[in-house]
């Protein structure tokens, strides 16, 4: 009876931990093959990624488990490194921060850094995951290692392309640089030669101008009339020429300041400089131009302006150009020259009502060799050389101002430019 009891006991026992006979052919043992060989399934497909998966334990440090290309892609034996710290695969001041990682217990973690088995003498270069699951007792750290050696050789040798280009461009702008240099000594060179015979050619064609008009044609009018029209046609002739040696002359003037202000030796004479006296003054100026091309100035100056502080002669020569493009498309309307306050800079403006500025060349035109070529230049009196406006630029931007253009709604053009007071920065 004891004896069957027992085996009754022992059967009971069996059935009650699922080992039973019935239990075992029925309900669990499939359960289990089926999972184990799922669980085989899965190690044999991470033993196939190219990333290397580590099992660490958080307590100790130690690699627990190892799975993926350990062998392939680091060259590292899965079983060499069990039970190994699994900070002693990592640099030393990454593995202390590993440490300390574990230690509190943080989430997931990401870096780059450097992978060494050991008995390897190099080291991989990898993009490192560290995460600890929560909830798990003891806790378990999963280690993802992924090889970035391709993507690091591909930055290196981008790097290299870089500099490489870096290096050429450099080269190329010293090039550059030498080059704009030898071309401003150029045109200073030819400018200043050109200026002495220029100024000869001029003069003389003024004074057989002037002997023409006061003693050769009323010499000649009395006694032999029929010389006087081809004598008329002469005057005409010195006239056109001293006006185009005028203009010539001007565009020497321009290049020698485009030449000084691209090698630097622009010249600037300070002082204390009224706004209301500048702008009279440069009006004085191109009377002459104003009165011939019939076109009336307006000068408007704002009560209290401060003064300004700059070279008086170079801003007279800004406001000088902007009323003599103006003059050019004024068909014979009024100009406005007007000085004012604009957030705390005293502003200068001149208004033409002509045709205004294509949108296409408001900024373009403050560049060199830049005009003016749609309709609005066939309307010009004279043309331009492009160097004025860019001249222009540079001066105002050398006293710390701004230059620019707009077109007002009701037509024309609008240049103004905007210079600090005296005595602020």
């Amino acid at each position: 009876m004891t004896k069957r009891a027992d085996n009754g006991d022992e059967s009971a026992r069996d059935r009650l931990i699922g080992l039973g006979r019935r239990s075992i052919s029925k309900s669990y043992y499939p359960e289990l093959r089926r999972r184990v060989e799922e669980l085989e399934l899965f190690r044999s497909l991470l033993d196939q990624i190219q990333d290397a998966i580590f099992i660490v334990d958080v307590a100790s440090g130690m690699v627990l488990d190892v799975a993926g290309a350990t062998q392939e892609r680091f060259g590292c034996d899965a079983e060499q490194l069990k039970g190994r710290p699994f900070a002693d695969l990592l640099p030393d001041y990454v593995g202390r921060y590993v440490r300390e990682m574990f230690g509190s217990e943080s989430g997931v973690v990401r870096m780059e850094t450097k992978l060494c088995c050991p008995g390897c003498s190099e080291t991989v270069p990898v993009d490192l995951s560290i995460q600890i699951p929560e909830g798990q007792h003891p806790l378990r750290a999963v280690v993802v290692a992924r090889d970035i050696s391709d993507r690091k050789r591909a930055e290196e040798a981008l790097r290299t392309i870089n500099q490489e280009l870096e290096r050429r461009v450099l080269q190329r702008t010293r090039e550059l640089d030498k080059a704009n240099q030898a071309k401003s000594e150029f045109l200073s060179v030819v400018s200043h030669e050109l200026r002495t015979p220029l100024t000869s050619i001029i003069g003389f064609a003024k004074i057989m101008r002037k002997r023409l008009d006061r003693t050769i044609l009323p010499a000649l009018a009395e006694n032999h009339e029929e010389m006087v029209p081809m004598l008329k046609k002469m005057e005409d002739n010195l006239n056109v020429m001293v006006s185009e040696g005028d203009r010539l002359g001007g565009l020497i003037n321009d290049l020698l300041d485009v030449a000084k202000l691209e090698t630097g030796h622009m010249e600037y004479h300070t002082s204390r400089v009224e706004v209301r006296d500048l702008l009279e003054r440069s009006g004085q100026a191109v009377s002459g131009l104003f009165e011939d091309a019939d076109i009336e100035l307006n000068i408007t100056v704002e009560q209290g302006l401060p003064w300004l502080e700059g070279d008086r002669d170079r801003l007279m020569q800004v406001v000088i150009n902007l009323l003599s493009n103006a003059a050019k498309y004024a068909d014979g309307k009024p100009i406005e020259l007007s000085a004012g306050m604009s957030d705390n800079m005293v502003r200068v403006s001149v208004r033409d009502h002509g045709p205004g500025v294509p949108q296409h060349l408001r900024r373009a035109i403050f560049r060199k060799f830049v005009t003016d070529t749609g309709e609005e230049a066939t309307k010009a009196r004279v043309k331009g050389t492009g160097l004025g406006l860019a001249i222009c630029r540079h001066i105002v931007e050398a006293h710390g101002g701004r230059i620019g253009v707009r077109d007002p709604e009701d037509g024309g053009s609008e240049f103004s430019f905007t210079l600090p007071p005296a005595g602020t920065d």
